[in-house]
């Protein structure tokens, strides 16, 4: 019964943030990409402690020590988006323009870059709180 919920519930959130990408259209920045891993693991754990009834122990000391993991990835999202601490630098674009350079030359820069989303940057709050708050 643990396992199953656990699962649903990893499973359910997985399934919120892909549907709030992909159908929403809401991109997310790298944190939230990497919230999404302890889940993973989380709803894999969940599914192998639904099949192994002599792992059940050992299963639930690692899901634990997972939404640790999760619970740390996200009070860190967290003070990014309130810029109590800098976000990595993955969550910021990675260019540099200097005083030399001409208005083309930054345009095409900045047009050649991928787009990135910043972690410090909240595109959506739902009653006042962003979906790491939710998280």
């Amino acid at each position: 019964m643990f396992f199953g919920i656990t699962g649903l519930c990893c499973g359910g959130t997985l399934a919120t943030a892909f549907m709030m990408e992909y159908v929403v259209g809401f991109a997310p920045c790298s944190f939230c990409i990497y919230e999404r891993y302890p889940y993973g693991i989380a709803l894999a754990l969940s599914l192998g402690g639904l099949f192994s009834s002599s792992w059940h122990s050992f299963l639930k000391k690692l899901l634990t020590l997972t939404f640790l993991v999760e619970c740390a990835l996200t009070i860190y999202h967290i003070l990014i988006e309130h810029k109590v601490v800098a976000p990595p630098s993955s969550c910021a674009p990675q260019f540099t323009i200097t005083p030399t350079m001409t208005v083309q030359e930054i345009q095409t820069l900045i047009e050649s870059q991928q787009k990135v989303v910043r972690c410090d940057m909240v595109p959506l709050r739902i009653f006042g709180l962003s979906m790491a708050e939710w998280n």
